[in-house]
């Protein structure tokens, strides 16, 4: 819908870590006729220089702020804090949760088979392999909710009067 409204949005995409995300993401786009670039997730920085804004999802907002995310969305952030590129969280407030600091969250780890086929490293090389990272609200210039867009300074306000809703 946003596409057909404003036809000049381009979006680039990364392969979004492990889980390979951007790939279903850039899928997506395309079939809806969005124009779309597709890069590896370590190429973000060269072409975050070419962006007006970055745009993330969040699978989970923190009474603290802090936005619950899929790897590489920490590095992303502090990227472009660095380019002074606003950085916006799209999320329903479904997935605010006002009761959980970021300090809390057990991030989740997979199989480390999606980040390296058996027997390509010697054996006593550790191989990690985690989902999520915490992006602090610091980072984040707006959390765009189906209320609108929450500055950080709101999105604490929220968190504190749906706390006070449960205590």
């Amino acid at each position: 819908e946003a596409f057909t409204k404003y036809r000049n949005i381009e979006v680039i995409t990364t392969r979004s870590g492990p889980g390979r995300t951007g790939e279903k993401i850039a899928q997506e786009l395309e079939y809806y006729g969005m124009p779309v670039t597709f890069i590896d997730d370590a190429a973000m920085r060269l072409y975050l220089l070419t962006v007006s804004k970055v745009v993330v999802g969040a699978d989970r907002v923190c009474a603290d702020g802090k936005v619950i995310n899929g790897i590489g969305t920490y590095q992303l952030a502090l990227a472009a804090k660095v380019a002074g590129i606003p950085f916006y969280v799209f999320c329903e407030t479904l997935k605010f949760d006002p009761r959980l600091k970021g300090d809390e969250v057990d991030l989740e780890e997979k199989d480390t088979s999606e980040v390296v086929g058996l027997g390509r490293l010697p054996p006593k090389v550790r191989v990690r392999n985690p989902y999520f990272d915490i992006t602090p609200l610091e980072l984040v210039t707006g959390i765009v909710t189906e209320n609108g867009l929450l500055t950080p300074e709101k999105v604490i306000n929220y968190m504190e009067k749906q706390s006070d809703d449960y205590g």
